[in-house]
């Protein structure tokens, strides 16, 4: 008898595989098709931090940074800071702002410091905008983001936020 697990049994006890299958089920739920072509070809998930839909833009900067490991590249932050203050779209600009936190992840970096600290206590910005530059502040300082023990799992403006840490960047 045979005791050795199956390749099937092996995916489903392998927690990065887990993972992988997860996010890319996340990303197909959002892009689509145009997943497999970005998982298999970075410079075309480059291109479509362009897409005229803003949930593939999402799909994109994810990809980039979970898929493609590019947060160590200088292009990608700044493509990244680029989007997080032009995208036409909240959501997208929230990505990129905390994507720009791990990109800078432990390097001093007052600049984007102060940025992203701007932006969380700037009342006019959406709250998608001030929670992604929230995240991100915590990356730039590599710490584990809090957990919250409360519903929902979004941080709440202001009662979630730590006011002190955010303006220690100022």
């Amino acid at each position: 008898m045979n005791s050795d697990p199956s390749p099937t049994d092996c995916e489903a006890l392998d927690p990065v595989r887990r993972v992988q299958a997860w996010l890319t089920g996340l990303w197909r739920k959002d892009a689509g098709p145009l997943v497999d072509i970005m998982l298999k070809d970075r410079a075309e998930t480059e291109r479509q931090l362009k897409h005229p839909d803003w949930k593939v833009r999402c799909t994109a900067l994810s990809i980039l940074e979970l898929h493609w490991h590019a947060t160590d590249d200088t292009a990608f932050a700044q493509t990244c800071e680029d989007t997080a203050l032009r995208d036409v779209h909240p959501q997208v600009r929230s990505c990129a702002l905390r994507i720009l936190g791990v990109c800078h992840a432990n390097r001093p970096n007052s600049r984007i410091g102060r940025l992203l600290a701007s932006v969380v206590l700037d009342e006019t910005q959406p709250a998608q905008c001030r929670n992604g530059a929230y995240l991100g502040l915590y990356h730039l300082r590599g710490l584990r983001v809090p957990r919250l023990t409360d519903q929902p799992t979004v941080p709440r403006i202001p009662d979630d936020f730590d006011w002190t840490f955010v303006k220690s960047f100022l």
